[in-house]
C-alpha cells in the first residue's frame, strides 16, 4: 500500500488493505474457532465478517448510490441481526459473502 497519492486511489486502497486483512485473519478458522468469543462481549470472528457484509451494504448501496431498496439484515426492531451467526452459515460462505459486498462497493 502506497503512503501518498490522489485521495481516491488512496482511499480504496486503504479500504481493499482492511479488507484483505479480515480475509487473511479469518480464513481457514475451523467453524468452533470462527465462533468462539475471544472478547467479553458476542463478538466473534465469524459474526465480525458478517457485520463487515453488512456494514458494506449499508455505506456503498444505501448512503453512498442513494438505494432504499437494499435487504439488511439489521433492523429498527433488531438492530444487532447482522452479528449473529446462523447454525448454517460457514466460514468460507460468510467471507464469500463479505467479499461479494466488497465487490458491489468497488462497482459503485
Amino acid at each position: 500500500m502506497s503512503n501518498t497519492g490522489p485521495e481516491r486511489e488512496m482511499l480504496e486502497e486503504f479500504l481493499d488493505w482492511h479488507r484483505a486483512t479480515v480475509h487473511r485473519k479469518v480464513t481457514g478458522l475451523s467453524a468452533t474457532d470462527a465462533r468462539k468469543r475471544l472478547v467479553g462481549s458476542v463478538t466473534t470472528s465469524a459474526c465480525i465478517v458478517k457485520h463487515l457484509a453488512e456494514v458494506e451494504r449499508w455505506w456503498f448501496q444505501m448512503v453512498l448510490a442513494g438505494r432504499d431498496d437494499v435487504p439488511m439484515l439489521s433492523t429498527v426492531d433488531d438492530p444487532d441481526a447482522d452479528f449473529r451467526v446462523a447454525d448454517s452459515d460457514t466460514v468460507a460462505g460468510l467471507l464469500a459473502a463479505y467479499e461479494a459486498e466488497c465487490a458491489v462497493a468497488r462497482r459503485l
